[in-house]
């Protein structure tokens, strides 16, 4: 497809023309699938942020030298930083959530129109729509033939019977 500017062209051509439905249908594929998704790996988003938390917490150096010159109650402080951290980062992650579990939700719409608006010509694109489109034309191609096959077939048929 590199060589012929007009397959650029026409292909443009066809996706602005159907751009709106591509968004509408990509809105819809997020919609339905993103929530549930988001719901089932819930755990696993929550202990990503708590570690973080965690380890930002670690590597807060003034926080460490603060807790350092309380010797005694310095240790507790710290045992208890962590264990409410870890409770702030899961309700941070239920909260922040939220609204991606929820139907509709704006930023699906946006995410599709964002994704729908690029214009991408790479060379793995180009080969994706080159194979789509030979193999779409192979197939018309093979309908036709059969088509052809059994219009002669019907004809010859028809044809015999009439004499």
């Amino acid at each position: 497809m590199k060589e012929n500017k007009t397959h650029y062209v026409l292909l443009d051509r066809i996706i602005d023309t159907h751009r709106p439905q591509l968004i509408k249908v990509l809105t819809e594929i997020l919609e339905a699938n993103l929530p549930s998704y988001i719901q089932q790996n819930q755990e696993v988003l929550s202990r990503y942020v708590t570690s973080a938390v965690e380890h930002s917490i670690q590597n807060t150096p003034e926080l460490q030298q603060t807790l350092n010159l309380m010797p005694v109650i310095g240790n507790l402080i710290a045992q208890r930083l962590e264990s409410v951290s870890v409770k702030l980062a899961e309700n941070m992650t239920v909260e922040l959530l939220r609204p991606f579990t929820q139907q509709p939700y704006p930023i699906y719409s946006e995410v599709a129109q964002h994704i729908g608006s690029l214009h991408v010509h790479t060379p793995e694109f180009e080969a994706l729509v080159n194979s789509v489109v030979i193999e779409a034309i192979d197939v018309i191609r093979k309908q036709v033939s059969i088509q052809q096959w059994k219009t002669a077939d019907y004809n010859s048929s028809n044809h015999k019977h009439t004499l």
